[in-house]
């Protein structure tokens, strides 16, 4: 089942997206590198900047494709503009956990729901560049992996910074829960349903930071 011609223009505004997220993440990776106490750490945090800045350049590729005519740059999100300062704000204050919070383990699991629903879709309408889909997923799944690791080992050890993080990650959730809000028009015009990814990205969550 191909797109049809109104379909590419609507895709296309949703890898516009992820474009915005890979260029917010690929941005905070290289300043998280700059903060790692450990050098195996920034070493981790400068791979996944290179490798969010190829995301970026694919997402691009693909936009121009779906939309030649137009969609050059991707519409604004307040709420991805809103997460950026949020994310910001922790790095200037020299906040590696709030970060690593924030963007592997939120960011990167909402970042993958995403391309989990364009993965379906394009199994769906045979569309092709599996192998690609499949990289750019593992890539986003080891970033979240290891955000959740070093925060685990964060927390188990210290119940004051398992506290403090808990009352920042309500922060980011709200903002999530806009970015969320603002792609239900494109779930619905692919007849999906938005909750679903609402409890997707939930799942995806560590147990002590999943909204009740």
């Amino acid at each position: 089942m191909p797109l049809h011609p109104g379909e590419t223009t609507k895709v296309a505004r949703l890898f516009g997206f992820l474009l915005l997220g890979e260029q917010l993440a690929g941005d905070m990776a290289a300043r998280q590198a700059a903060l790692a106490p450990a050098p195996k750490l920034g070493r981790f945090l400068q791979t996944q900047a290179h490798q969010e800045a190829f995301h970026a350049v694919v997402f691009q590729g693909v936009i121009h494709w779906l939309a030649p005519r137009g969609l050059r740059m991707p519409p604004r999100h307040p709420s991805m503009e809103r997460y950026r300062g949020l994310m910001e704000s922790a790095l200037a204050r020299g906040d590696l956990a709030e970060s690593l919070l924030a963007l592997q383990v939120l960011l990167e699991a909402m970042g993958d729901v995403v391309l989990e629903a364009i993965d379906t879709g394009s199994e769906r309408r045979g569309l092709g560049f599996r192998r690609l889909r499949r990289v750019l997923r593992q890539q986003e799944q080891t970033h979240h992996a290891f955000g959740v690791h070093q925060l685990v080992n964060l927390v188990s050890a210290d119940a004051t910074q398992r506290a403090r993080l808990q009352g920042q990650a309500q922060n980011y959730l709200e903002v999530i829960d806009a970015m969320f809000v603002e792609l239900e028009e494109l779930f619905l015009d692919f007849d999906e349903n938005p909750s679903d990814y609402r409890r997707a990205f939930q799942r995806r969550l560590p147990v002590w930071l999943a909204p009740a």
